[in-house]
């Protein structure tokens, strides 16, 4: 009897996830999840009043832009790294975390692409420039952005986690 006992606890134990594991894939989630809301936060900063704004508000809003994306490589590099090392959750479909890695990897792109875009350079000619493109290129971020977020809802919520705050 007690050996049987032994082997039931056993076999309930191996298949639950390592706590640590779980604790560090959560942090990683909402560690991200907080840099692409300062992406969107400085994105809707940067759209604000841009016809009126003088070329210093825009190109310290681009580096704002800029920052916010820098900021936001390293969460979701961590992130992408953690899901890459863990095994798939038991109970979670094999697809949802495949669109999870995608787009976290189109994510992690659109953010390296976004820190080049919104380098202003040294010359303040290049305002004129962020003005007119800035918008084109913040809806193609936006875009990346919402498309991650609602697959890693989807993934969050099968995993038995609650996403947002």
């Amino acid at each position: 009897m007690i050996q049987t006992a032994f082997l039931l606890w056993a076999a309930l134990a191996s298949q639950s996830p390592d706590s640590a594991a779980r604790a560090a894939l959560t942090r990683a989630i909402f560690t991200t999840r907080d840099s692409v809301r300062a992406v969107r936060r400085s994105a809707a900063a940067f759209r604000r009043d841009l016809g009126a704004a003088s070329p210093d508000l825009v190109v310290a809003r681009s580096q704002a832009v800029r920052s916010a994306c820098a900021g936001a490589i390293p969460p979701a590099t961590a992130l992408d790294s953690l899901l890459s090392a863990q095994p798939r959750e038991r109970g979670t479909p094999v697809a949802t975390r495949a669109r999870v890695e995608r787009r976290l990897g189109d994510l992690r792109a659109t953010l390296a692409r976004c820190e080049k875009e919104f380098d202003p350079g040294y010359w303040y000619t290049r305002s004129d420039s962020l003005r007119a493109w800035g918008p084109y290129r913040l809806q193609r971020i936006e875009n990346v952005l919402r498309a991650y977020e609602y697959e890693i809802q989807t993934y969050v919520a099968a995993i038995g986690l609650r996403y947002s705050s």
